[in-house]
């Protein structure tokens, strides 16, 4: 769906832009001592999921700029080199941004479509671009769609636990899941206290 398919539906999308920004000022001009626990969780799970949603967003419209050649109009090579200029990003960052952006358009696509729903974070997403890149590289073309599939389809052991990231051990390892081998006790030398 193009932006000129929503016009119909409200505001063009710089008038929407302006009205998200104005939603933001009030969310960060109220008093959050006066939330109580249940919203400000909702809260911090909402704003973490939004930003997923907003980075889907920057990542349509970076692809849509590639696509037109809008930053070698503007005088810039590319478009990571617009986004350093224009934002001040590292260029690291730059690149990073659109890549992913590129990623998620036009390899993912239903990575990209999580993240835009507010399922899955960038963190989670680059994670698992990260591990998409690792298993596409020494494959065939026919074994695409089936490591695609395995991407989209579920979430890593870790993820399975409610709320629990890849790298929080204490809540990944509930009841059944396998535990981290122990090391055995290091013998000390005789002398050696």
């Amino acid at each position: 769906m193009g932006f000129e398919d929503d016009t119909e539906d409200g505001p063009a999308p710089p008038a929407r832009l302006a009205v998200i920004g104005g939603q933001l000022d009030g969310l960060l001009s109220d008093a959050t001592w006066r939330l109580s626990d249940a919203e400000l969780e909702a809260l911090m799970e909402g704003v973490c999921r939004l930003v997923g949603r907003v980075a889907a967003a920057r990542g349509r419209l970076l692809v849509e700029a590639q696509v037109r050649g809008f930053a070698l109009r503007q005088g810039a090579v590319d478009t990571a080199g617009w986004l350093r200029d224009r934002l001040s990003l590292a260029p690291r960052e730059a690149r990073r941004q659109v890549a992913l952006a590129r990623d998620v358009h036009e390899v993912c696509q239903a990575t990209g479509a999580a993240l835009a729903s507010g399922e899955l974070t960038v963190e989670q997403l680059t994670v698992r671009l990260r591990h998409h890149r690792s298993i596409m590289m020494p494959t065939g073309v026919e074994d695409r769609a089936a490591a695609a599939g395995l991407l989209s389809a579920g979430r890593s052991a870790a993820g399975r636990v409610r709320g629990a990231a890849p790298h929080d051990p204490q809540r990944a390892n509930g009841p059944g899941a396998a535990r981290p081998p122990t090391r055995p006790p290091v013998p000390v030398a005789a002398g050696r206290a």
